[in-house]
């Protein structure tokens, strides 16, 4: 009977003691330097990019490279977006046209797109200091949301290619229309 209590002893300390020793991938324990992002999505209204970015923080000025970096990754989260509409829209122009569009606008897209971002204030950052474990170094992450008015953008890039829309006939209203809609994967 004794050795009964002792073997379950044994087994509940170790028991204990191996699940104090697992640490989610997470992290163990997030230390909040600044800030706080919410949701970031695009919608109709803004084009949002996230960025996140992991460094070590004891690298000298860690936390403000994971922070460009991260400002960089948003960025190009937005452009994909854009390229991704442009390309819709160069579709659509060819069909209702009948001949492929130069590839002026596809590179006007690109530009505005790199151009305004440039000069985007950021949504909102945030920085944790994550404590992965006993044995793993801790982690910097930083988290960025940059958005950019859909609308704004697309009056820019309307007004930057005038001639080449206005020659085949289509106005302003019929632009914003494609802009505005999306494009929706059938099942």
């Amino acid at each position: 009977m004794k050795t009964i209590k002792i073997l379950s002893l044994m087994i509940l300390v170790s028991g204990i003691y191996s699940c104090s020793s697992v640490y989610s991938s997470y992290g163990e324990k997030r230390t909040e330097i600044e800030g706080g992002c919410d949701d970031c999505f695009s919608n109709s209204k803004f084009y949002r990019g996230l960025g996140e970015m992991e460094v070590d923080p004891e690298q000298p000025g860690a936390r403000i490279d994971a922070l460009s970096e991260a400002k960089l990754i948003a960025r190009n989260a937005i452009i994909k977006e854009i390229e991704a509409q442009g390309q819709v829209t160069e579709k659509r122009f060819s069909h209702r046209v009948g001949k492929k569009i130069e590839n002026t606008y596809a590179e006007s897209v690109h530009s505005q797109a790199f151009n305004q971002l440039q000069d985007t204030e950021l949504k909102c950052r945030k920085t944790v200091i994550v404590d992965k474990g006993r044995k793993e170094k801790k982690t910097l992450v930083a988290s960025v949301c940059i958005e950019m008015s859909k609308k704004d953008f697309d009056d820019s890039v309307y007004k930057e290619n005038y001639e080449m829309f206005s020659k085949s006939g289509i106005d302003k209203a019929t632009y914003d229309i494609w802009m505005t809609s999306r494009v929706v994967k059938k099942n």
